[in-house]
């Protein structure tokens, strides 16, 4: 039906999202000039796999009768709606991607300064280094993304970070209320530095929630799960300081005014600076 999210084989509405205007929120109140960051482009067939092209267009596989499994490869103008099929040979057509040819040239390499900066130890496959510049105002992204301010202060209590596996479920295991089954184990925790930041080893390939502690009390625990890959090392978020220089712009202030965002040349110098010293294993 029409604006039905999902349909049957792994296809749903084709929408746009827009980062710069920040995470999925349709309106807020008293404020009658919020841009919603998200346009639904048709709901009432189905698509996958979209891919922008260069002219402003979008690739995308798209059916009438997704049931059926018969996919063409189209290209969707955002601004008109029209439709032009690319791709008709017999068959399901799926997964198209777009191609840049260009000279071999040097990649790249992350640095530990930069925003989510790190690297990767192939020495070291099944363990992995966690940098938390400020936990607490990281925090505030790991449990809502909302651009109404950020309520770090909320999370300022918190003088450790313990750290969750997620096991399997057992044969004959139940769900709860929401219908999702959920047995955590607790890994153990490290104190955080004077400036709430932490360096702390963890296994690789695993997955693991984190949480906020103050003494035996939870101050927050993050709504989704994270996993590291084997020998990486990397820094998750910014200090306070530099969150409305570095994040504003597409999760908000930490005020929620839009007149707090900025720029700053220091986010690429000083954006993992923090307190925390050499990395240790959770207690």
């Amino acid at each position: 039906a029409a604006g039905a999210p999902s349909t049957p084989a792994a296809a749903g509405a084709l929408a746009l999202f827009n980062r710069s205007v920040g995470p999925f929120e349709v309106t807020r109140a008293n404020e009658v000039g919020y841009l919603p960051s998200v346009r639904v482009l048709d709901a009432a067939e189905a698509y996958r796999t979209p891919v922008s092209l260069p002219d402003g267009t979008i690739m995308v596989s798209h059916s009438a009768s997704p049931a059926s499994g018969n996919f063409n490869i189209v290209s969707f103008n955002p601004r008109t709606g029209a439709r032009t099929t690319l791709v008709t040979a017999g068959g399901s057509k799926l997964d198209a991607q777009l191609v840049y040819k260009f000279p071999a040239r040097k990649l790249y390499n992350n640095r530990r300064q930069l925003v989510f900066g790190g690297r990767a130890d192939p020495s070291s496959p099944d363990s992995a280094v966690l940098h938390t510049p400020d936990a607490p105002m990281l925090f505030t992204l790991l449990t809502s993304n909302l651009r109404r301010g950020r309520p770090v202060d909320a999370f300022r209590a918190a003088t450790s970070l313990a750290i969750l596996v997620e096991e399997p479920c057992p044969a004959n295991c139940a769900p709860n209320a929401n219908g999702i089954y959920e047995n955590r184990r607790e890994l153990g925790s490290v104190s955080l530095a004077d400036d709430g930041s932490a360096r702390v080893t963890l296994p690789s390939k695993t997955g693991v929630v984190l949480q906020l502690r103050d003494g035996a009390t939870v101050v927050a625990t993050m709504t989704e799960e994270h996993q590291l890959g084997p020998g990486e090392t990397v820094s998750m978020g910014v200090s306070e300081t530099l969150f409305d220089a570095v994040c504003a712009g597409c999760h908000g202030s930490v005020s929620g005014s839009e007149l707090d965002v900025q720029v700053t040349p220091d986010a690429l110098t000083g954006a993992s600076t923090s307190m925390s010293g050499a990395p240790v294993a959770p207690q």
